[in-house]
């Protein structure tokens, strides 16, 4: 392990819930995760159902550190809290740096509702699926209103500015290639008395789900921004 790593141990780390800081921990040891998924018939063959003997526990976790190359390794943290709760915990930053600005979320009126959906709706990307829509359903209605899945969130940066975030994701299957299933993102941020939309992402094949990740501080830096990813899955 190098030592950057090893020298986290005792280390503090705040962490926090979507309301702010709930409480300072140190790092008092460190072990590594594998994450793998072994082929059936392997554990037919650890357990001795293919004429073959039982495999150890200590093999099948050298086997399992093999698979686990590609799943995925990873390092983790044993947290020490002394006196506080961290009920609610989320995530978590080094503790020497500033504390960062927190978005937080907040309700929005019906006419508020209204001006940002019609931003939305008039955005180009919006409007060819909105066609592909009219084409594969016969509807007239947007297809916003008929998505199985409608995230929308507005939020307000710790900084007095507002944003609001929408996720859409719509599956009507006819057949025949006619399948209609996007998966939208957008996000629009409060310009004046107006939103405009400032970033978007469309995923556009069958079966696949967009994961808005969003984090409200660079862990390098002091000075905190906003990082959007994304996750896909099924």
């Amino acid at each position: 392990m190098p030592k950057s790593e090893r020298e986290l141990v005792g280390q503090k780390f705040d962490l926090y819930s979507v309301e702010g800081r709930v409480c300072t921990v140190s790092v008092s040891g460190l072990f590594v995760k594998a994450a793998a998924q072994p082929h059936f018939g392997q554990i037919q063959t650890w357990n001795g159902e293919r004429e073959s003997p039982v495999v150890s526990n200590s093999q099948r976790a050298t086997e399992l550190w093999s698979l686990s190359e590609m799943a995925g390794r990873y390092l983790m943290a044993r947290f020490e809290a002394k006196g506080e709760s961290c009920k609610g915990a989320m995530w978590g930053r080094a503790a020497e740096l500033t504390a960062p600005k927190i978005w937080k979320r907040r309700s929005t009126t019906p006419d508020e509702n209204v001006e940002i959906f019609d931003v939305v709706r008039k955005y180009p990307e919006y409007r060819k699926y909105q066609k592909g829509y009219v084409a594969v359903s016969g509807s007239r209605g947007w297809w916003d209103e008929s998505a199985h899945s409608r995230v929308f969130n507005v939020f307000e940066d710790g900084r007095g500015a507002f944003y609001a975030s929408i996720t859409l994701t719509s599956k009507i299957a006819q057949g025949c290639g006619g399948d209609f299933s996007p998966d939208l993102f957008l996000l629009l941020k409060k310009h004046g008395d107006s939103y405009r939309i400032v970033s978007y992402r469309i995923v556009g094949d069958v079966g696949a789900r967009s994961q808005l990740l969003a984090s409200v501080s660079h862990p390098d830096r002091d000075a905190g921004g906003l990082r959007f990813g994304w996750r896909r899955g099924a």
